[in-house]
């Protein structure tokens, strides 16, 4: 049983406040095995990072953001512009209208859904008038709410004794079905062919279900193979330091000492394109690298 609230705020219906507790109703991580991406023979975790064509790899702090106007142009926008069209956190779910709970189309649902109990006694009664309109009415109820900074359109609707709500998908977002549905042949069934299919759903009607019957067997069968494979580990093999054992030896690790210098230095200021031929074309003859005498 969940006992820590996702959030806490306000059912508004015109001039009633029902104030509630969130509680998510997906957990989207339980049970998932995640593989990590390693370096072949070497099993050291490889790691993602932003890279600028012409410098190389980008710090953070270098990361602007731009939308694309034309090829190879953009508008580039600053963290302050973007900041200030976030909406200002507001956690009071405003109800706008109830219609019948078969108007919306579950294609609009998006995964993010919560279990809404109420917060206080004097609320308890409210939620029940909510709750109770909704069930017997069959109705659902839709409003806005503020979420992630941004008011997105939601659902309320009754599962059980609890309200819950769904946030939904914006209209422009869901592809109508009407743009498929002259795909799908005219062609009717006959009588007979539709009496016989009719019997067949009768005997695979069930007046109750449970989705618990359906596992996720591919992460079983992963959990299988890592338990069975766990004696078979790799570990990181330590690295020797790099001793210079001769004079050739030792301009080579110089070299290259030079060379990681330079790149790193080149990320920091983000000026990778200056790296600078000196490095690259650095020899064995160099006199920045002769030894002195």
């Amino acid at each position: 049983m969940a006992t820590r609230a996702s959030w806490c705020g306000y059912l508004k219906v015109s001039l009633l406040h029902i104030p509630v507790k969130a509680y998510s109703a997906t957990t989207s991580d339980a049970g998932k095995i995640s593989l990590r991406q390693l370096h072949d023979g070497c099993w050291h975790r490889l790691k993602q990072q932003m890279s600028c064509p012409v410098h190389g790899p980008v710090a953070a702090e270098n990361i602007a953001s731009g939308y694309e106007a034309a090829e190879g142009e953009y508008i580039v926008l600053s963290d302050e512009e973007l900041a200030s069209l976030d909406e200002k956190e507001d956690r009071t779910v405003e109800i706008e209208a109830f219609v019948p709970s078969t108007l919306i189309e579950p294609v609009y649902y998006t995964e993010k859904t919560w279990y809404l109990t109420p917060n206080s006694p004097a609320g308890q009664r409210i939620y029940a008038l909510l709750h109770g309109g909704l069930a017997e009415g069959e109705l659902h109820a839709v409003g806005r709410a503020v979420i992630g900074r941004r008011a997105q359109p939601v659902l309320l609707r009754t599962i059980g004794k609890l309200v819950v709500l769904t946030v939904l998908r914006y209209d422009a977002l869901v592809s109508k079905p009407e743009a498929f549905e002259e795909m799908v042949p005219g062609a009717a069934a006959s009588e007979e062919e539709a009496g016989l299919f009719g019997q067949l759903i009768d005997s695979l009607s069930q007046s109750e279900f449970s989705l618990a019957k359906y596992r996720d067997e591919h992460a079983e069968r992963m959990a299988r193979l890592i338990e069975a494979r766990s004696t078979e580990r790799v570990s990181i093999p330590m690295r020797e330091a790099e001793t210079a054992k001769d004079d050739n030896q030792l301009m080579g690790l110089l070299i290259r000492s030079l060379q990681r210098s330079s790149a790193e230095a080149a990320t920091t200021s983000g000026a990778g394109d200056v790296v600078d031929a000196s490095v690259e074309h650095l020899g064995a003859n160099d006199s920045r690298l002769k030894r002195p005498g």
